[in-house]
């Protein structure tokens, strides 16, 4: 690994005491590229062009402690098995579907979907993929994701293998069957061997030697350790999907441009930043973006801002046991709230400004109802509209207990509500516990604060974060229908705007605003990715042969 030189290094030093840069995590979605997207052949390039290539090291928070693209806990974890595993089509930024493992031909009712495996597409060992890894490799995925087993192996009346097309035949519709094959984190349908299947079952793969996919680059499985590295190199069996536009996120051909990529766990922003500033990491997700510009930039540090697909929430427990149950108290507390001063704890100037709609999938579904209601009209901070809601709730001065992993936003939150006379008191739980907690309205919990994905194909797929402990039976009725039509007909739409006006009335969450991933990396990487999912196959090296150590 190239080596930054020691002038560099005391900048860079200098500029590490001055500032508190980095958190632990990131997100991400659209992209300012800073490469080409254009795939060049060996031949068409010319002696004084930079090949394309090396190794780029990254870091994250949190690594699962499985070789299993199955065993993702959530999005903080995933990200590493895009680069080894691939389901069968992907869905890009534009929302269309394409050919990634598997052609497919989708019947306009919804009660059919043919796939046949594109042409030379074989996995890392170089084994030719079979309907038949496909088929058991979704019916294992089923023993780990129920909603395989809900909305897809529940629903199919009958499936064949015939002259190398599988037809699945469903007994009705539902829009969640089809983002089972087209999910592009990889973990709801990642495709591997049949082999593999049946050896594991619904155990997690546990030996290295077992992660096996089709996606292009391949495990170095001497030099990866579950939950701590994986170490990937370039998958030579890979077979380029060119179906897709450029530029289209992960539905993009994904051009195996590096050599190889290492994800390593790592936790300590400190560290984190010594490992930039000493040539063992190449990319990190920074917090503060002006600190950045004004004490990184001139120390060569490159930087890409991509709009994230999270958005800071807060949901409420409106469990009857809980005073939060109570509509007008979520309504003061919705008016009470300064959504801006939240957010600028929450990202800084990565804050755009912009208002979140809790549900991303084509102008057809977007509303401003959420913004128009006197308790949420303003966007900052209404004591008055507070005070008269709160004066017609129930609430007696009960401590509410607020959920979260950011304590800044926290005690902002706090403090706005304390400026009513609402009593609360933070816990700190880390992601996955959080999950846990949003999932059980019976623990004791009335508010979780937290970041999470919005960028989604369809209302629903909301319900286990945002309605999972809303109870109103309209509203679950409405969920249900939504499930039964097609996205963008207008049955969806007049679903979802009664379910959007329900919502907006009974506040059962508080959405603050979307924001940007900032994304700083050491000179002469090319970033080339497109959207909100975390990929690095198709950056490269200005000098790849300075950066080909793991």
């Amino acid at each position: 690994m190239k080596r930054r030189n020691k002038k560099w290094m005391a900048l860079l030093l200098t500029a590490i005491m001055a500032i508190s840069l980095f958190s632990a995590c990131g997100g991400t979605d659209e992209t300012n590229s800073a490469g080409s997207n254009e795939a060049e052949s060996t031949d068409e390039k010319t002696a004084s062009e930079p090949q394309k290539g090396g190794i780029v090291n990254y870091t994250w928070y949190e690594l699962s402690p499985t070789f299993d693209p199955y065993g993702q806990a959530s999005w903080t974890t995933y990200m590493w098995s895009n680069n080894a595993f691939e389901s069968c089509l992907v869905k890009g930024e534009d929302g269309k579907v394409y050919p990634l493992v598997c052609d497919y031909e989708f019947a306009q009712d919804g009660l059919s979907l043919k796939l046949w495996v594109r042409e030379g597409v074989c996995f890392s060992d170089g084994t030719p993929v079979t309907l038949e890894d496909v088929v058991a490799s979704l019916q294992r995925a089923a023993s780990f994701t129920p909603r395989v087993k809900t909305v897809l192996w529940d629903l199919v009346s009958d499936y064949e293998i015939k002259d190398n097309v599988l037809t699945f035949n469903f007994s009705s519709f539902n829009i969640g069957t089809f983002d089972i094959f087209s999910n592009p984190r990889a973990c709801y349908g990642a495709v591997m061997p049949k082999t593999i299947c049946e050896k594991y079952g619904d155990k997690l793969i546990d030996d290295p030697h077992d992660c096996i996919g089709t996606g292009p680059y391949k495990l170095v499985p001497e030099e990866s350790s579950a939950g701590i590295k994986y170490v990937f190199t370039r998958n030579d069996n890979y077979k380029v999907c060119e179906a897709s536009p450029e530029g289209n996120g992960l539905a993009s051909p994904r051009r195996q441009y590096l050599d190889g990529i290492v994800c390593s766990l790592n936790n300590d922003s400190s560290s984190q930043l010594m490992s930039l500033m000493n040539g063992e990491l190449d990319t990190l997700a920074m917090t503060d973006k002006k600190a950045y510009e004004t004490n990184l930039k001139d120390l060569g540090l490159g930087a890409d801002t991509y709009p994230s697909d999270g958005v800071y929430y807060v949901f409420f427990n409106c469990n009857e046991n809980r005073a939060i149950s109570d509509v007008n108290l979520r309504r003061a507390i919705s008016a009470v709230v300064d959504y801006d001063e939240i957010q600028f704890a929450c990202r800084g100037d990565l804050y755009d400004g912009s208002v979140a709609s809790p549900v991303n999938c084509g102008d057809e579904y977007k509303t401003d109802v959420f913004t128009t209601k006197e308790w949420n009209s303003t966007r900052q901070s209404n004591i008055d509209v507070a005070r008269k809601y709160l004066a017609k709730s129930n609430y007696k001065g009960e401590k509410l207990i607020l959920i979260t992993d950011n304590s800044a936003s926290a005690a902002v939150l706090i403090e706005d509500l304390a400026s009513i006379g609402i009593n609360c008191e933070r816990q700190s739980m880390n992601n996955n516990t959080m999950i846990a907690y949003a999932n059980d309205g019976t623990l004791d919990w009335d508010m979780i604060l937290r970041s999470n994905p919005c960028s989604i194909n369809y209302p629903t797929e909301m319900s286990n974060t945002f309605y999972n402990n809303w109870h109103n039976q309209r509203g679950e009725e409405l969920l249900g229908l939504l499930d039964t039509v097609p996205v963008g007909s207008q049955e969806s739409i007049a679903y979802w705007n009664e379910l959007a006006d329900l919502m907006a009335e009974e506040v059962p969450f508080v959405i603050f605003g979307s924001t940007f991933d900032f994304y700083v990396h050491a000179p002469g990487l090319n970033t080339n990715r497109q959207g909100a999912w975390r990929y690095w196959f198709n950056d490269w090296w200005d000098d790849p042969a300075a950066h080909m150590g793991k």
